[in-house]
C-alpha cells in the first residue's frame, strides 16, 4: 500500500518515480507491442485514492485499490452473513467501489480497474465463516458481479489470502482447500471473459423473493 501510518505521504516523490518508471518502460520497450504494466496506488479509502489516482493516473496501466466488506472482529457478522439481505451488490452497496467507477469512467482514465486485494471480512476474516461455506455463498456473488459493475467492469479480482488468517483459500491449520477455493477454481475453469448478467438482481422490485435472488450469466470458456 502506497501509504504508512493510515496515509499517503510524501506524494510528489511518488509521482515521480511512477512517471521514472513508465519513461525506463517506454525506452526498453519502445517497439514492442507487449509492455510491462504499472499499476497502483493499491490503497483504501476514497480521499486517499481520489488523492493518488488523480496524480498517479497518467502514468498506470491498472488502477487498483483493496475492499473488503467488514470487519472480522464483528460478531454480529455470523449473524448477518445467513440474511439475503446480506447479499446486496457486494460493488455497489460500498461507496469507495463506485466513486472509482464513476471518476475512472467521467475523467477517462485508461487504465484497467482491478481489486488488488479483497476478501469478505479485514482483520484476517473470521474463523467459521470467511474459510466455510457461508463466505462462499459471498465469494460467487462477488465473481458474478464484478464483471457488470458500472459504469466501469472490473478486469481482475485479487484474493486475500493464499495461505494466511481466516480468509485464506488454504488452511493453515489443515492444508487442505477451503470452500473458497473450490469457488475460484471452478470459476477459473469453466468461465470465460465476457458476462451477459445479471439476469434476476436485488434490484427487483416487483416481487420480494425474486428480490432476494441473484442470477449472473456469464459465457463458458472456450474448449469447455
Amino acid at each position: 500500500e502506497l501509504r504508512h501510518g493510515g496515509k499517503a505521504k510524501n506524494t510528489t516523490r511518488m509521482v515521480t518515480a511512477y512517471k521514472k518508471v513508465r519513461s525506463i518502460i517506454e525506452e526498453l520497450w519502445e517497439n514492442n507491442p507487449i509492455k510491462p504494466l504499472v499499476m497502483g496506488p493499491a490503497c483504501t479509502g476514497t480521499s486517499e485514492f481520489k488523492q493518488l489516482l488523480e496524480t498517479l493516473g497518467p502514468f498506470i496501466d491498472i488502477a487498483t485499490y483493496h475492499k473488503y466488506h467488514g470487519s472480522g472482529k464483528d460478531s454480529s457478522i455470523v449473524k448477518r452473513a445467513r440474511k439475503p439481505e446480506f447479499y446486496t451488490h457486494p460493488i455497489s452497496n460500498g461507496g469507495q467501489s463506485k466513486w472509482v467507477e464513476n471518476y475512472m469512467s467521467n475523467n477517462l482514465v485508461r487504465a484497467q480497474l482491478w481489486i488488488g486485494e479483497g476478501a469478505m471480512l479485514y482483520n484476517s476474516g473470521r474463523h467459521g465463516v470467511t474459510n466455510a461455506f457461508i463466505g462462499s455463498l459471498w465469494f460467487a456473488n462477488l465473481l458474478g458481479s464484478l464483471p457488470k459493475s458500472n459504469p466501469l467492469p472490473h478486469s481482475v479480482y485479487c484474493r486475500q489470502a493464499l495461505i494466511g488468517g481466516y480468509y485464506e483459500l488454504i488452511s493453515h491449520e489443515r492444508l487442505d482447500p477451503n470452500p473458497d477455493y473450490w469457488v475460484a477454481f471452478l470459476w477459473k475453469r469453466l468461465v470465460g471473459t465476457r458476462a451477459i448478467g445479471p439476469i434476476i438482481s436485488s434490484n427487483r422490485v416487483d416481487s420480494f423473493e425474486l428480490s432476494k435472488q441473484f442470477t449472473f450469466g456469464c459465457c463458458k470458456k472456450p474448449g469447455q
